[in-house]
C-alpha cells in the first residue's frame, strides 16, 4: 500500500457547504496553512516572523498600531544577532480614547477615529470646537439703532481652518454700538472671528478678528467685508467605529448613525442634518466608484452626487461581520461583463459578498463557504504574494474567541471524502 495518496488537483477548493459524503469533485472540507493555486494544487504556506515585542496591541494598520492605550508609528522592523526583534516605535498619538481605531486614506494621507473623535495624517484632532460662549452688552457707536445677530468662530492662523460657528445671537442696538466679552478661550493658538448682519438682516458677514488670548472686541460701526459666514451652526466631526471618504465628505458610522462631514470640510458637520438613521448599528461602510455600500440591520447603497439629490436604497437583507469590509478592484474577481472599477468586498452574516460599482452585490462563493455561527467582528485585507492573489478575512466569535485565517509553520491539510479523513 502506498505512503501517500495523491487526491490533487482540488481546483474548486474549500467547500464547508456541502456534506463531507457529497463534496465535488476537485473540492476539499478544509485545509490549515496551505495555498490552493489557480490550477488547483496544494503547497505549503510560508511562515511568519515576529517583528516587535510589546504588550496589549491592537487596531494594526501599515506601520500604525495601538500599544497599551497609545498610537504608535513601527520605525523599523528587523532582528538582532539572536533572531529577536529589534524593531523599534514612537508614540504618534498618546491622546486616543480608545484602543479600537479605525483607519482610512484621504488625498494621500491616513485618518483615524477612535470612536470618539477623528485624526487627521497630522494627528491632529479634526475640527475645531467651536466657542462655547460669550457676553454682549451695549455701548457706543455709530451702529444703526436695530436689531443684529452676533456669531464667533476660532480660526487656525496657520492653516486657515474655521471650526463651527456659536448658535448666531440677536441683540438690539440701542446706543449705536456692541461690546463683546467673556469670549470663551480655545488655547493659545487661534483666533476668534467676529460676525455681525446688517441692521433686522438675517446673512451675517465677517466684521473683525481678535487676536489670539484676547476675550474682548467692541463693535462700534458696520461691517465693511461681505464674506459671508461659513461655517454657520456647525461643529466638529464625530468620530465612529468606521470612517470612509465619498465624495468630497468623510462618513462616519457611530453605532446606528452614520454622519457625514461638510464638502471638502473634513471636520465640520451640522448636526440637525448630515446624517443618516438606520434601524441597528452599522457594520459596513464601504465606497466604490458610485456610491457607498451601508449594512446595518440590512444592506443598502447610498448613491448620488450630493445629499440634495442622494438615494439610499435597500438592496438586500443580509446583515454583516463589523469591520470585515474592504474596497479593491474589481480586476481581483473573475466576474464575467462587469466594468473595471472600484467594487467592495465583506462577509456578511451568509458568507462572503462583493458589492459591485453598480450597487449590486454579488453572494461570492454562496455555494462552497459557509460562516461559522456567532462571528461578530473581523477585519479583511488582501494579499499579493509569489503569484498567488487572497482575501484574507479573520474573524473573532461572541466572546473573544479567535478564529484566525494566516500564515504558520506547519503545513497541515486535512482531507475529507467518502467520509474518510485524510491528514
Amino acid at each position: 500500500m502506498p505512503d501517500t495518496v495523491n487526491l490533487a488537483p482540488f481546483s474548486q477548493g474549500m467547500n464547508t457547504v456541502q456534506k463531507e459524503s457529497k463534496l465535488p469533485e476537485g473540492a476539499l472540507r478544509s485545509a490549515l496553512n496551505v495555498d490552493i493555486t489557480d490550477d488547483g494544487s496544494v503547497r505549503r504556506r510560508k511562515g511568519y516572523t515576529k517583528v516587535y515585542s510589546g504588550s496589549n496591541i491592537s487596531s494594526l494598520y501599515k506601520r500604525f498600531f495601538v500599544e497599551n492605550g497609545e498610537l504608535k508609528y513601527l520605525n523599523t522592523v528587523g532582528t538582532d544577532a539572536s533572531g529577536n526583534p529589534a524593531s523599534t516605535s514612537s508614540v504618534v498619538n498618546p491622546d486616543i480614547e480608545t484602543s479600537n481605531i479605525t483607519y482610512c486614506e484621504l488625498n494621500d494621507g491616513i485618518y483615524y477615529s477612535d470612536g470618539v473623535s477623528v485624526f487627521d495624517p497630522s494627528h491632529t484632532k479634526l475640527g475645531l470646537t467651536r466657542p462655547s460662549h460669550f457676553d454682549i452688552a451695549n455701548t457706543t457707536g455709530s451702529l444703526r439703532s436695530g436689531e443684529y445677530q452676533i456669531a464667533l468662530c476660532y480660526m487656525n492662523p496657520a492653516t486657515g481652518e474655521l471650526s463651527g460657528s456659536t448658535k448666531p445671537l440677536k441683540v438690539k442696538v440701542e446706543q449705536g454700538g456692541l461690546s463683546i466679552t467673556n469670549i470663551a478661550s480655545k488655547n493659545d493658538r487661534y483666533i476668534t472671528n467676529v460676525y455681525i448682519s446688517d441692521t433686522d438682516g438675517a446673512d451675517l458677514y465677517f466684521h473683525s478678528s481678535v487676536a489670539v488670548g484676547v476675550s474682548f472686541v467692541d463693535i462700534r460701526k458696520s461691517h465693511n467685508d461681505k464674506h459671508l459666514i461659513a461655517t454657520l451652526n456647525m461643529s466638529e466631526m464625530i468620530g465612529g467605529s468606521i470612517i470612509q471618504p465619498f465624495n468630497g465628505r468623510l462618513y462616519s458610522a457611530n453605532d446606528t448613525v452614520l454622519w457625514y462631514s461638510q464638502p471638502l470640510r473634513y471636520g465640520l458637520l451640522k448636526k440637525s442634518s448630515d446624517f443618516y438613521l438606520f434601524a441597528s448599528r452599522i457594520t459596513i461602510v464601504q465606497p466604490v466608484d458610485n456610491g457607498l455600500y451601508i449594512v446595518a440591520d440590512k444592506t443598502y447603497f447610498l448613491s448620488g452626487e450630493d445629499p440634495s439629490n442622494i438615494q439610499l436604497k435597500e438592496i438586500s437583507n443580509l446583515t454583516a461581520i463589523e469591520g470585515t469590509g474592504l474596497t479593491l478592484d474589481t480586476s481581483n474577481f473573475a466576474f464575467d461583463k462587469v466594468a473595471p472599477g472600484r467594487c467592495a468586498y465583506w462577509m456578511s452574516s451568509q458568507g462572503a459578498v462583493v458589492g459591485l460599482p453598480s450597487g449590486r452585490i454579488i453572494e461570492y462563493a454562496k455555494d462552497r463557504l459557509a460562516v461559522p455561527k456567532d462571528m461578530v467582528k473581523g477585519t479583511s485585507t488582501y494579499i499579493e504574494d509569489d503569484g498567488i492573489h487572497r482575501l484574507v478575512t479573520s474573524l473573532d466569535v461572541l466572546g473573544g474567541n479567535r478564529n484566525n485565517v494566516g500564515a504558520g509553520d506547519n503545513a497541515v491539510a486535512t482531507l475529507i471524502r467518502n467520509g474518510i479523513e485524510i491528514n
